[in-house]
């Protein structure tokens, strides 16, 4: 599901959501329609959308029988002709980026718990959220774009939570740390020259702040705090304490990635103040950042 937008300031951060004109692609008309009788039609007259939603929810509709019909069959060369990659997935996995990943994760992702929702479901079941797309029985399942292509699988399997725990735990052996802190994003500038890690316990926020010479000593920064929730989109706000000064995080929503409105020149930036406690190479610094995992950046600075 496209990229997080981070912004790291000292101030209170606020995204201004502006909603877009949806353009319609000639060529969705030739998308392949699912007749299948498992897929229930929906009455028009039962959906309660507002008339400026009604021009594109309809055609969202045509995909969202495809993509119900297609989990249902474990067809997933008919769900990639209906995705908007990349799909995100929580840390410390890696986001879906394309079909063939998609392939390979079809089965960890859908199991037969959502192919039996999807069997009893019908297109009155998902409603338009305006800009942020559209949801599948108040958004325990499935999200689209406006065009009703697949953007966000907020549905967990069984298979999916034991895959997460496995790749969290060999995380945390390789740490050498407590598992009791859970490790929710890491980020990378641009240039290798600082990593980012965020951790979370017991109401308790923690920022730890790596540079590159840092890695094979085991030394960094280690910054508490706590979080906050903003906006429409539900963005994350971390304040962290830095003695005297004070470093906000806020991490966009993955309902808010790739939206039109939303792109930034750099999809995540990290501002650093100037404190005697940070490293020269952050002093004051504007960083580009992008979405990163501690296994591989270790071995990158190795």
């Amino acid at each position: 599901m496209s990229k997080k937008i981070i912004f790291i300031t000292l101030t209170c951060l606020f995204v201004a959501c502006g909603n877009k004109q949806v353009q319609h692609d000639e060529k969705a008309s030739d998308v392949a329609i699912v007749t299948s009788d498992s897929i229930i039609e929906s009455d028009e007259d039962d959906i309660d959308i507002s008339n400026d939603e009604r021009f594109w929810f309809d055609d969202a509709q045509e995909n969202h029988k495809v993509i119900m019909q297609a989990i249902i069959d474990g067809d997933a060369e008919k769900l990639a002709s209906v995705t908007e990659f990349p799909i995100y997935q929580g840390y410390p996995l890696k986001d879906i980026n394309n079909a063939r990943e998609l392939k390979q994760f079809f089965n960890i992702l859908f199991d037969d718990s959502i192919k039996n929702v999807l069997q009893k479901a019908s297109l009155d079941d998902w409603s338009p959220m305006g800009w942020r797309g559209c949801m599948l029985l108040d958004g325990e399942y499935l999200w689209t774009t406006e065009e009703g292509l697949l953007h966000f699988v907020t549905y967990e399997s069984q298979a999916l939570k034991q895959y997460e725990q496995k790749m969290r735990m060999e995380e945390q052996q390789d740490l050498n740390e407590s598992t009791e802190w859970f490790t929710h994003s890491c980020y990378l500038a641009e240039d290798s020259i600082v990593f980012l890690r965020l951790e979370t316990f017991d109401g308790v926020e923690r920022l730890h702040v790596f540079t590159q010479s840092d890695i094979p000593y085991k030394r960094h920064l280690i910054f508490n705090g706590s979080v906050e929730y903003e906006g429409s989109c539900h963005n994350e706000v971390y304040w962290y304490a830095c003695e005297d000064s004070v470093i906000s995080v806020m991490i966009t929503s993955p309902m808010c990635i790739g939206k039109q409105d939303l792109k930034v020149i750099a999809d995540h930036i990290a501002i650093f103040p100037k404190h005697y406690n940070l490293p020269d190479v952050l002093q004051g610094k504007t960083i580009p950042l992008q979405r990163a995992y501690w296994r591989d950046v270790k071995k990158w600075w190795k």
